[in-house]
């Protein structure tokens, strides 16, 4: 008799706690950035959605929804207020003033890779020391503009990062340039089908930016739980990188 008395009176002082259901958020990601976040059989996926998914289960007062979508629609979903947050934008804020880069996710590593018996060494200056070697990277990667017609290198352009890294595999070029874990990630997949890839290495590192999720600035009121979200979720991510678990979640990626 004493126990339902207990658990009645905890009814009548906690109603509202105990009746309360997590508020739902719908979180965008990119739905084309592999291995960061992309989209895979109408599911979100990559490095940056598990971490949010990890973070979100911390969360126990936010029932969290992950919607891959095209980049740019995702930036206007931000821009109009209609969408709360967004990963994973860099960081731009004179051009995207509708966003507060509020969590810092990820640094995103451009690099040269090079097979394991190359005799470039790590640390190698950019691009002295590529000099009348063929280097690859993909059509259309704009970092290379710069560099491709200088006549310093061979430049070699590739569809995408599987048939440059069977380039480099056959030695058809000598270095090859994209973003480390899109690399690594991609090496990761041609062994596990079976793909006989010869051991790469990371030999310089030519530029590095962040990660974001992001929110929106225009939501008006429609987001009040903004603040809690992002203070809560900074505490859960902050914990799982001290853990290491996002460290796993990246090693996931690429081993």
């Amino acid at each position: 008799m004493k126990r339902v008395v207990v658990v009645l009176f905890a009814l009548l002082i906690f109603p509202c706690q105990l009746l309360a259901q997590p508020t739902e958020v719908t979180l965008y990601c990119d739905d084309a950035y592999s291995p960061y976040a992309y989209m895979e059989k109408k599911e979100a996926a990559g490095i940056y959605t598990d971490i949010v998914r990890a973070v979100a289960e911390k969360m126990p007062d936010y029932a969290v929804t992950i919607e891959p979508v095209p980049w740019r629609r995702g930036l206007n979903y931000m821009q109009t207020g209609e969408g709360f947050a967004l990963f994973p934008p860099y960081y731009r804020p004179e051009e995207r003033p509708f966003l507060d880069y509020a969590i810092k996710m990820l640094d995103e590593e451009l690099v040269v890779v090079v097979r394991g018996d190359s005799p470039i060494e790590v640390d190698a200056a950019w691009p002295e020391d590529f000099k009348d070697m063929r280097v690859g990277s993909n059509a259309g990667f704009i970092f290379m503009d710069p560099w491709k017609d200088k006549g310093i290198f061979v430049y070699d352009e590739s569809a995408d990062n599987r048939t440059a890294i069977l380039k480099l595999a056959h030695g058809r070029i000598d270095a090859y340039v994209n973003d480390r874990l899109a690399i690594l990630s991609t090496v990761a997949e041609m062994r596990a089908s079976g793909t006989n890839v010869p051991e790469v290495r990371v030999v310089a590192l030519l530029s590095s930016e962040a990660g974001y999720l992001a929110f929106t600035n225009e939501g008006g009121d429609r987001y009040p739980y903004k603040d809690d979200f992002i203070a809560k979720f900074r505490t859960a991510f902050e914990e799982l990188e001290q853990s290491g678990e996002v460290q796993k979640i990246v090693n996931s990626y690429v081993e």
